[in-house]
């Protein structure tokens, strides 16, 4: 499984056992990312942790 970074739209890997809450981080930009369930369509994606 892989995300796109929010910020700089680069791939970020995972291990394919993520959950919402889990914390990642962009290897390229090194922003925090939070894992978030989408709502509408229920996938999980990336939201920039402040």
């Amino acid at each position: 499984m892989e995300f796109i970074c929010p910020v700089c739209d680069c791939e970020v890997p995972a291990e394919g056992n993520e959950k919402a809450g889990d914390l990642l981080v962009c290897p390229y930009c090194q922003a925090p990312l939070l894992v978030k369930k989408d709502k509408g369509k229920g996938e999980l994606t990336l939201e920039e942790d402040y």
